[in-house]
């Protein structure tokens, strides 16, 4: 793999020079895969890896650089996925996507598509989400070179995120592929400021249901789990940077703990996507949860090591509060957001209420020197949470979050319990808490209990 002076791109074999382009032979390959029928097959892909026409590298390029300055929509590159969404026609079309997306790679490496040319290929695909960019991008991050510096999936991401348009859209699809791998997100999340507009811009679009108005199927569950994915993969490479940059106030940052909750509701709190595998090949659920115990752990831990009653010690305090009030209102969106879900049966309520428990027993309990063993208080926190939502609509408003409540602040009042450490201590948590959950309630339009006012 090598990098192509000319073309400004990663190329995934070698760059033909001086072959003869039979013109006749590349005009009958554009018309075949302009054609829209068989609606199972890509007819681009066909054309492309077919013996009869033989295309060597130079043609294959032309009819790449051809299908996207025809001038109409390039629905060749999209390889007929709509009509392939799921079963066995899913498989091929995968197959056929990975053809595709070296092709265009290939021809981006060799100059003869650019920048403009990708753009023109994703704003050609608007679908009801808002745009054809995380479509065009899903199909280009197949091939074999897309992570490397210089992709063209890199210049597509990158001019989306440039762009910054359809609503937030384009600059969460850019995100999705940044996030996509360790490679990625290295290459081209390089400041803390660019990983929390990622982060951002990723919780935002998944908040807004973008794929309600798709047709359930094996490519839109693909989607729904690569948005969803891309959050987390961000939160658990950066999650120190993500959570002080979201919940420490002082004379510079305000804290945006709207954002946390949001993703929480997304990911640790979905009953859907805990087992979404994440770019190290690990569950969603089990890594996010970490992450948020590691963080919980941390925040604690610093807590404890400050000077009593300082201002390090305060800030501290004042942001296990904000994180914590952020875990109860994210449970609370969650609740309801998939609240026919959780409320279809007993089953459903206690699989939910085990998965509340899971999460936040290990946030209060993992690697820190206070509160119960993780078993006992996943335990503990499961039967409560369970007996705050069987009642359903008619439960107390703040029942869910008084019940999670309660066990962080198990933390803060041991260590103040400590010899030396000050009274104020549960003050400031409690201040912190509630009114963070009270601007949360408010920002998330979300009872404390779970449903929408």
């Amino acid at each position: 793999m090598r990098i192509d002076p000319g073309g400004g791109g990663v190329s995934v074999g070698p760059v033909p020079h001086n072959q003869p382009i039979d013109q006749q032979k590349v005009s009958l390959a554009v018309r075949e895969a302009s054609m829209s029928i068989p609606l199972n097959a890509s007819n681009l892909a066909n054309v492309l890896t077919s013996p009869a026409l033989n295309l060597n590298q130079a043609e294959r390029d032309q009819v790449i650089q051809d299908l996207a300055r025809q001038g109409g929509p390039a629905w060749s590159f999209y390889a007929g996925d709509v009509a392939r969404r799921s079963g066995a026609d899913y498989t091929s079309l995968q197959s056929d996507q990975a053809v595709i997306g070296d092709a265009v790679q290939q021809a981006y490496a060799d100059g003869a598509i650019d920048t403009r040319d990708l753009l023109h290929i994703a704003d050609t695909s608007q679908v009801p989400n808002g745009g054809g960019g995380q479509r065009f991008l899903d199909i280009l991050m197949q091939g074999g070179a897309a992570s490397e510096k210089g992709s063209a999936a890199e210049a597509l991401a990158n001019a989306l995120w440039a762009r910054n348009g359809n609503g937030g859209v384009d600059r969460a699809a850019a995100a999705m592929y940044y996030s996509s791998n360790a490679l990625t997100m290295q290459n081209d999340l390089t400041t803390p400021a660019m990983r929390l507009q990622a982060f951002t811009a990723l919780v935002n679009f998944n908040a807004n249901n973008p794929y309600s108005g798709l047709p359930g199927s094996q490519l839109i569950t693909s989607w729904k789990n690569q948005a969803i994915a891309a959050e987390a993969n961000l939160f658990v490479t950066n999650a120190p940077e993500l959570t002080q940059e979201l919940t420490l106030r002082n004379a510079t940052q305000t804290p945006d703990t709207k954002v946390l909750a949001k993703f929480m509701s997304q990911t640790v709190f979905n009953p859907s996507a805990q087992n979404i595998q994440l770019a190290d090949f690990s569950p969603l659920g089990s890594d996010v949860t970490t992450a948020l115990a590691n963080e919980s752990s941390t925040l604690m831990s610093n807590a404890k090591q400050a000077p009593p009653g300082s201002l390090q010690q305060s800030y501290t305090i004042e942001e296990y509060g904000r994180l914590s009030a952020a875990l109860s209102a994210g449970a609370a969106v969650a609740l309801t957001n998939y609240d026919a879900q959780v409320q279809a049966n007993d089953a459903a309520r206690e699989q939910w209420a085990s998965l509340v428990g899971g999460v936040v027993g290990k946030v209060i309990s993992v690697d820190t020197p206070f509160g119960n063993p993780y078993e006992q208080a996943a335990a503990a926190i499961t039967k409560e949470v369970y007996n705050a939502i069987v009642p359903g609509p008619t439960r107390p408003t703040a029942s869910l979050a008084d019940t999670l409540y309660n066990h962080y602040a198990q933390n803060v009042e041991q260590l103040r319990t400590q010899p030396g450490q000050p009274t104020t201590l549960t003050s400031d948590f409690d201040a912190t808490y509630g009114a963070t959950l009270l601007n949360l309630q408010s920002e998330l339009n979300v009872n404390l209990g779970g449903h929408a006012q």
